[in-house]
């Protein structure tokens, strides 16, 4: 159990080292996805990105509409609302992600 926690802590340490040194997200989508390695049941939507990064309903849609389009989240509509959730194997599609 210890070797399984330890290799899959240094392989989200990798991936967020990965997408840290590239300038192609912004902080809040960095931020997204770091939370997201590390909680892959989670899921996120427009109106908690930005009240979290203090932005407008716009700019929210903006970077989780991007991370969609790129396959790193997967969206899906509950009522009028839209949720987003971590793509199956998130650090694998991040390290073929062109940075």
């Amino acid at each position: 159990m210890h070797d399984y926690l330890g290799r899959k802590t240094r392989e989200i340490k990798e991936v967020e080292d990965l997408i840290q040194g590239g300038n192609d997200f912004n902080h809040r989508q960095l931020a997204l996805l770091s939370n997201a390695l590390r909680h892959p049941g989670r899921s996120y939507s427009f109106g908690g990105h930005a009240e979290i990064h203090r932005v407008t309903h716009e700019t929210a849609r903006s970077d989780l509409s991007r991370l969609v389009e790129r396959g790193l989240l997967a969206q899906r509509k509950i009522g009028r609302e839209y949720a987003f959730e971590p793509a199956p194997d998130l650090a694998g599609r991040l390290k073929e992600s062109p940075a």
